[in-house]
């Protein structure tokens, strides 16, 4: 995700747009999109700030999240494959995030054990 807009060029902007000059004349004023410009506009008045978006996460929430958990799942179910570990986990998941998870512990999959790297 790119780097927001500093708040000193947010403010100036809106501030004109507030004067009455038009979107698109700020927009080419201040090298922004007039885009930009509504999505300000937008977040001042539906939080009373033009501040940037903080801890903005990007997607779907993670499917684990107890990574102790996951963790002794893991010596459980080592001598499987992560297709069976996905359909032993208690949610419906995914082969790819089990495996990702695996990855995320710092573990090795050295069939039919699973080795914490060093």
């Amino acid at each position: 995700m790119a780097a927001p807009y500093q708040y000193e060029l947010r403010m100036k902007a809106i501030e004109a747009i507030d004067q009455g000059q038009k979107k698109s004349e700020v927009a080419r004023r201040f090298g922004i999109s007039r885009n930009t410009i509504y999505l300000w506009l937008k977040r001042r008045e539906t939080t009373g700030s033009i501040d940037p978006a903080l801890h903005y996460q990007k997607g779907s929430n993670p499917k684990i999240t107890d990574w102790e958990k996951f963790e002794a799942f893991l010596e459980k179910h080592q001598g499987k494959t992560e297709e069976e570990m996905a359909e032993a986990w208690e949610e419906p998941i995914s082969r790819h995030t089990i495996h990702r998870s695996i990855e995320k512990l710092n573990y090795a999959k050295q069939f039919p054990h699973l080795v914490k790297k060093k």
